[in-house]
């Protein structure tokens, strides 16, 4: 069908494009043959040959000719890109026609499978399919009852035992601070120590200097007097 309706188009085209132009071509071809013609009698006639008559005349036809060539491959041009886009238009719609054709296979599929499933598996509206159902909701809510507790134990322990932790830590803590506050005060009487002995070491220094001091003046007592009895 597709093939059909483009050989359809491209000859409606064709003679279309060949009645107007190519008549258009013919007819302007008759007519500059004519007048060839006409003025080569007329020039046969005359006495004179009118020689730039003539040469205007081959122009005009000239002119006429290139611009029936002219339009006449613009023309066939546009009929190329036309055909394309016919082409163009038949692989879209041989492209809808299997979408629609595969929309209509899943449409029938469900449809039949909709049928199948309804003459199958129809709803039990009775006392005792109700309760059955109740009954299976029942037990359902049940074991998931079941799994909630069982998880809300978990997350129980796992709270007491991170409370244990953190009871733990802190007893730790607290007696870091302890060891840190008792070796603070250890290092507090170190230093006072150590500035007691610093001063005790001060006094000592001074002690025996002025001991030393005094031991000199003494020798150097009786060395003045057994120079002065030298002398």
């Amino acid at each position: 069908m597709a093939m059909l309706r483009v050989s359809s188009y491209r000859r409606l085209f064709e003679d279309d494009s060949w009645s107007r132009y190519g008549g258009l071509g013919m007819q302007c071809a008759g007519q500059y043959r004519a007048s060839v013609r006409g003025a080569a009698v007329d020039e046969c006639d005359c006495d004179k040959l009118d020689f730039v008559a003539a040469k205007s005349l081959n122009k005009e036809g000239l002119y006429r000719f290139v611009q029936d060539r002219t339009v006449i491959s613009a023309l066939n041009d546009r009929l190329v890109k036309l055909i394309e886009l016919a082409h163009c238009f038949e692989r879209e719609n041989e492209f809808l026609e299997c979408q629609i054709v595969e929309l209509e296979e899943k449409l029938n599929r469900k449809q039949a499978a909709s049928g199948i499933t309804s003459t199958v598996a129809r709803p039990d509206y009775s006392l005792d399919a109700v309760v059955e159902r109740l009954r299976k909701e029942r037990d359902e809510i049940l074991c998931d009852t079941e799994e909630l507790q069982k998880e809300l134990e978990c997350l129980r322990k796992s709270y007491e035992e991170a409370a244990q932790q953190r009871i733990l830590f802190q007893q730790d803590r607290q007696d870091v601070v302890q060891e840190v506050d008792a070796v603070t005060a250890e290092c507090l009487a170190l230093r006072e120590q150590v500035a007691i002995y610093e001063e005790q070491l001060a006094n000592m220094e001074a002690q025996h200097k002025t001991a030393v001091e005094s031991l000199l003046e003494l020798a150097e007592g009786p060395q003045q007097q057994w120079q002065l009895l030298n002398l």
